[in-house]
């Protein structure tokens, strides 16, 4: 399996990643996808990829909350490591 390095903004190293690309959409058919996981820190990390280019950085809890919703992977808040982004869900819908 692929490893990615997460960089923080002044370019050090702070992580290394598994590829994924778990937010594509199964009729997927261009060549870009996009993947998340989690820091041992805390620290939700989006993967962007094509063909030649791969990228692992750190964002916000509340934008790794929109790039699932926007994925339509909603399933993956019930997931223990992505369950502190629950929060972020209205109180209507917290039985995911």
């Amino acid at each position: 399996m692929m490893k990615l390095y997460v960089k923080n903004d002044f370019d050090h190293i702070i992580g290394v990643v598994a590829y994924n690309n778990i937010l594509d959409d199964s009729r997927n058919e261009s060549s870009y996808h996009r993947g998340i996981t989690k820091l041992r820190t805390g620290e939700y990390v989006l993967i962007d990829s094509d063909e030649t280019y791969y990228k692992a950085y750190t964002v916000s809890d509340y934008t790794a909350f929109e790039a699932i919703l926007e994925s339509g992977h909603e399933e993956l808040l019930t997931e223990p490591r992505f369950a502190s982004l629950r929060r972020f869900l209205p109180d209507i819908a917290t039985e995911i």
